[in-house]
């Protein structure tokens, strides 16, 4: 039996994969840090039409 033994933390976890380009693309598309992507959201929320009143009808 061939039984390779490897430092905690250098194993291939899909996760860990996963998660890494998740912060990478997240440090691509906000350089500036959270900061920037606080602003952004707020901004964006600013830009969101107003909701009709409803006319009283029912739901489907």
């Amino acid at each position: 039996m061939n039984v390779q033994v490897q430092p905690p933390g250098t194993a291939r976890d899909p996760l860990i994969a996963a998660l890494a380009r998740y912060v990478e693309a997240l440090h691509d598309r906000y350089p500036d840090g959270p900061d920037q992507m606080r602003q952004e959201a707020l901004d964006a929320r600013g830009n969101m039409p107003r909701m009709r009143k409803s006319d009283g009808g029912r739901a489907a």
